[in-house]
């Protein structure tokens, strides 16, 4: 039987679960709530709402919230309500290494203002065929990709690496390039 006591209870248990999760999930939260409240919640309960709340970051951070709203919680003192606006936290800029790549590759252009390349790995079976975009923070390799790409033979010899950012995209980042020339042997700038 559910009494008005295990109401109150549960009121106030999903409140602190709401205020949690907003305070984690929402940008700059710490100038909209009140940051010394008392979850009263076990490690397990908090670890579950950090938890989702760090999933949903990863697939929803910077978001805005295009319709303001505000939640009352008349049992959580002295932070009875939270205003919620503004906009998501931003996915962490966490990437790992998925693999790394050292081999012949087709030049099809670059874009020195942006910093990327568009290439196509000649060797690799996962993505042949394709191209794909990589960038380079060294300007000198986005430009010599720009000129190989103008010539009759665009082939060159490339080392990089490919990344996965939290919201599980790949990115592919160049760390050298060498033209290929009849035989020539093959060394990194």
């Amino acid at each position: 039987m559910i009494t008005h006591e295990c109401n109150e209870k549960f009121i106030k248990i999903i409140s602190h679960v709401i205020h949690l999760f907003f305070s984690i999930a929402i940008q700059e939260s710490e100038d909209l709530f009140n940051r010394e409240i008392d979850y009263q919640l076990s490690d397990i309960q908090f670890d579950h709402v950090k938890i989702f709340a760090d999933e949903f970051i990863a697939k929803n951070g910077g978001s805005v919230i295009n319709d303001p709203f505000v939640i009352n919680f008349p049992q959580l003192l002295p932070s009875h309500q939270i205003a919620v606006q503004g906009r998501f936290q931003r996915a962490p800029d966490v990437e790992r290494h998925v693999r790394s790549y050292d081999g012949l590759a087709e030049a099809d252009g670059a874009q020195i203002s942006k910093k990327i390349a568009f290439l196509r790995l000649l060797e690799d079976e996962d993505v042949s065929g394709k191209f794909l975009t990589f960038v380079s923070d060294l300007d000198e390799i986005i430009a010599r990709i720009c000129t190989i790409s103008g010539e009759a033979s665009k082939i060159l010899h490339i080392r990089a690496r490919q990344t996965e950012d939290g919201r599980g995209r790949t990115h592919w980042y160049l760390e050298g390039i060498k033209e290929v020339k009849d035989n020539e042997d093959f060394t990194l700038k």
